[in-house]
């Protein structure tokens, strides 16, 4: 190095050297410089490749706000519409409770009406039965569910809805209504089942010898013989889907025998006009 610098001082003098040191300078400057504006260039095209996602980035986000404020207003919109249903809730339920009051009223009323017309047929027929069959008391019954168990389980039950019979012929007959009101079929022994089984069923109860029906039902046969019952016949009931319904029963005082061919027709007219009574009140739900 030191032999390159003799030589372009002996050359060209200090002078040259001035020179050539200015412009190695210069060079060096540009080069740096040059350096410096490939950085900041490279720099400035980061920069603008940034602000130009930052700038798509910000395009979305707009567009997601407008989406929240399009949502903000449906959501508005639907509470304002949910606010008025609620409004005209009170009002709404109590025109609904009205016309179900007033359709339950109308149903009461037609169902009094239907049951004055069937209590007339009803005892128009027994009280033909009664002289027909030659019995001293008729009586109907009615299966009914009244109550249940805790454990849900029904108790069967039974009324006595309509019955014929003469104080003045039998003295010690009474009316069985209020003896057998809303009474437990399971409280006897079997002569319910055995009344659903055969339909018909007939019982003779002498103060000795043959006691057929106490082997079946022991109260109903202890009441017979207390109040001087010699025969009890019931014929079985059904609804219109062939379900037990209720019963038509006959007692009596004496050993005549009974017409059971006229309470087996008795039973089919009073499932006519039960069955007639059913399909009104169907009609009139529809």
């Amino acid at each position: 190095m030191d032999i390159i610098i003799s030589q372009i001082v002996s050359q060209w003098g200090v002078f040259g050297l001035l020179l050539i040191g200015i412009g190695y300078i210069i060079w060096d400057n540009w080069r740096i410089n040059k350096s410096k504006r490939n950085d900041n260039n490279m720099i400035m095209s980061m920069m603008n490749n940034i602000g130009g996602k930052i700038n798509i980035l910000e395009d979305k986000i707009n567009i997601v706000d407008d989406k929240v404020v399009e949502l903000k207003s449906q959501v508005d919109n639907r509470i304002d519409l949910i606010e008025q249903k609620v409004d005209q809730l009170p009002i709404s339920n109590l025109q609904h409770i009205d016309i179900v009051n007033a359709e339950k009223h109308k149903n009461h009323l037609k169902q009094m009406d239907d049951l004055m017309k069937l209590g007339p047929k009803l005892h128009r027929i027994i009280q033909v039965a009664n002289n027909n069959i030659g019995s001293d008391h008729i009586f109907v019954g009615s299966f009914h569910n009244g109550n249940s168990s805790l454990s849900g389980i029904p108790y069967y039950k039974f009324d006595i809805i309509a019955e014929r019979f003469a104080p003045t012929k039998i003295s010690r007959d009474c009316e069985f209504a209020h003896m057998y009101k809303d009474s437990d079929i399971l409280r006897y022994d079997t002569l319910p089942s055995l009344l659903v089984q055969q339909g018909l069923i007939h019982f003779v109860v002498p103060a000795e010898g043959d006691i057929e029906l106490s082997n079946y039902d022991d109260i109903i046969w202890r009441r017979m013989r207390g109040r001087g019952i010699k025969q009890i016949a019931i014929r079985l009931t059904r609804d219109s889907n062939g379900s037990p319904s209720g019963f038509v029963g006959v007692v009596k005082y004496d050993m005549n025998k009974l017409n059971l061919n006229y309470l087996d027709e008795c039973g089919r007219e009073l499932e006519e006009i039960y069955k007639d009574a059913e399909s009104k009140e169907l009609s009139s739900q529809k």
